[in-house]
């Protein structure tokens, strides 16, 4: 199981209570929520805000600088769109292979399929 942070770095301007953080924000996300969580905690953020908690979509918004902090704990950078195949092994319960992906995508692709349909699901 593991934990990954995305590349999108994208411009942005959040309200935090009282105040506006800008930065250049990405995603955190993991297999499991335990491990976002717990990964989240040693990156010294507030469990409140995770993003869609409780779906396979759960996620961090992070700033550039957490992201790179994370990625010294041994969070593992993912490309943005890289995002949705993590999506879709957490739908099927799947650990998230990120190097099959990059190395054998076809492969990949195979071992979704199969999973759904040892699920019983019609493929997409």
């Amino acid at each position: 199981m593991s934990v990954f942070v995305d590349d999108m770095l994208m411009p942005a301007a959040v309200r935090n209570g009282n105040h506006i953080v800008r930065g250049r924000w990405s995603h955190l996300m993991a297999d499991t929520t335990d491990e976002l969580c717990r990964f989240a905690t040693r990156l010294g953020l507030q469990h409140a805000w995770i993003q869609k908690p409780g779906t396979v979509l759960e996620h961090f918004d992070i700033t550039a600088g957490k992201r790179t902090q994370a990625l010294q704990l041994g969070a593992i950078p993912i490309r943005y769109g890289e995002g949705a195949q993590l999506t879709a092994c957490r739908r099927l319960g799947l650990p998230f292979d990120v190097d099959q992906l990059r190395r054998d995508p076809a492969g990949f692709t195979a071992r979704l399929a199969q999973a759904r349909a040892n699920l019983g699901e019609r493929p997409c």
